[in-house]
């Protein structure tokens, strides 16, 4: 017996588009990072949102159901999808139920699956993650953070500025630089657009520590996993591997 009402239809003979799991990966996918899996806004909204509200609307429960019943034998990109949509489509007090905790506790194993650290996890899948008794430390299995002296690193010279990551692929993108400051503290700075609508770039202090043994330590820990292009002797100071999605 399935675990969901079996509802491919309700009383005013709502149904979900036989191609929902198709849907529902497309809208997993740009939703979670539309600069890697571009796509129109409109068109993502008029083409696998839109199509169910009516259905969402009017029977809450019995489109979870169904929801439910049609992503998860396939899970990934289409739980992901199907959950944060239910997040869209349906109003708080609506969110519940058994098929509506199997969507998210799909989405929440498909991210760790994943390798997805912390960062970049949606507000509600972590809450979710949270409310099961999830914490930051075991999300993720996590290497151990070096010790001082256990990696080598390139000393840096008095007023040196360095080049250690680009957050992103695009020439726009988030860089990190670390600097040796005048009294010997090191400093790492993110060299940034002043806004979208500013192109000018800036730097701006981030972190600063007494040694930069334990400025990279820092890094690694805000960073979380390696970033578009990275120094390699920031590598095994990032706490998890870079994302498999």
């Amino acid at each position: 017996m399935s675990l969901f009402r079996r509802r491919t239809a309700s009383g005013r003979g709502h149904q979900l588009p036989p191609d929902i799991v198709q849907r529902m990966q497309r809208y997993g996918r740009h939703d979670y990072d539309p600069q890697r899996y571009p796509d129109d806004p409109g068109a993502i909204w008029t083409e696998t949102q839109e199509p169910l509200l009516d259905f969402a609307s009017n029977d809450p429960s019995g489109f979870l159901d169904a929801l439910a019943q049609a992503v998860l034998p396939d899970g990934g990109w289409a739980a992901f999808g199907a959950a944060h949509t239910s997040w869209n489509l349906l109003a708080l007090d609506k969110r519940q139920g058994p098929a509506y905790e199997a969507l998210m506790d799909a989405s929440v194993q498909f991210l760790r699956d994943s390798g997805v650290p912390p960062m970049r996890v949606a507000g509600y899948d972590w809450d979710h993650w949270l409310q099961k008794g999830g914490t930051n430390q075991d999300w993720l299995p996590r290497k151990a953070i070096p010790q001082e002296g256990e990696v080598p690193l390139t000393p840096l010279g008095p007023g040196e500025v360095r080049r250690v990551a680009q957050m992103l692929p695009e020439h726009d993108s988030n860089v990190i630089f670390v600097h040796r400051l005048d009294d010997g503290r090191v400093e790492a700075l993110i060299d940034a657009r002043q806004s979208d609508e500013d192109p000018t770039r800036s730097q701006y202090g981030w972190i600063s520590n007494t040694s930069q043994h334990a400025l990279y330590v820092d890094l690694g820990l805000a960073l979380q996993s390696p970033t578009f292009w990275f120094d390699p002797e920031l590598e095994p100071f990032f706490p998890v591997g870079r994302p498999l999605i």
